[in-house]
């Protein structure tokens, strides 16, 4: 069986949803592999607690439980360095849909909600695919979306049994139960999806700063080298 851990991220022209695709025999090994990043990290920097979240905005931007390092690029640069290259080590496989942010809004109006169920139902289209390729099921997981849980819930349920929506509408009949939505601070798996996120959204910024550029691009470059990205698109609607 497969477990699909999903989040959000948006640069400034796109809205997406990643989902980190992991066999459920290499769940434990990648929980671990991330479990000694944050370990090293309370080991080698100070005034950062044990166990911290590793939530890669907050890494980055020296918050939450990074505030220690919040001046410190360095050791913001490793932490993060060490995370990707736990996950491009790991067998796993990511799917990356998004949509055209004032596109979409100018076609369809401005419900973030909405937006996020459209590009959620694309996510979830591959993975479908991807366990009916390996003849597996898939178990999602979701980072959590206080208020609007249930509408998603709803919305795989049609999926399950009817169909998605649009000119190739796809049965979901590989994903089992429901969607399960957790708060990522419980979940290393679900940190992984909220480091991917990150990763790709920052690869397409544009930066003034030439080592930033580099390095952010070394992120997200590790991922796909690796042969871990499957798919990173986003639907552009016309006009």
């Amino acid at each position: 069986m497969h477990l699909a851990y999903l989040d959000e991220s948006a640069s400034e022209r796109c809205y997406y949803v990643t989902a980190v695709i992991v066999q459920d025999s290499d769940v434990v090994g990648l929980t671990s592999a991330l479990q000694e990043v944050a370990d090293y990290a309370w080991d080698a920097y100070s005034g950062v607690p044990h166990s911290p979240e590793l939530h890669a905005h907050a890494i980055s931007n020296g918050k939450e439980d990074w505030t220690s390092m919040k001046k410190d690029y360095e050791a913001q640069k490793d932490v993060l360095n060490r995370a990707v290259e736990a996950i491009a080590d790991s067998d796993v496989a990511i799917y990356i849909r998004g949509v055209h942010i004032e596109k979409y809004q100018a076609r369809y109006g401005t419900d973030v909600e909405d937006m996020h169920g459209a590009a959620l139902t694309w996510t979830l289209e591959r993975v479908q695919r991807h366990a009916a390729a390996t003849n597996e099921v898939a178990l999602v997981i979701a980072d959590e979306r206080r208020g609007s849980e249930a509408r998603y819930r709803q919305a795989l349920r049609t999926y399950q049994s009817i169909g998605t929506y649009g000119w190739k509408p796809e049965r979901l009949n590989r994903i089992i139960d429901t969607i399960h939505f957790a708060p990522s601070k419980e979940s290393r798996l679900l940190q992984a999806a909220d480091i991917v996120s990150w990763a790709h959204v920052r690869s397409l910024g544009k930066y003034k700063n030439a080592q930033l550029r580099e390095f952010q691009a070394d992120l997200w470059g590790r991922l796909t080298n690796a042969g871990r990205v499957k798919e990173a698109s986003a639907w552009d609607p016309w006009p």
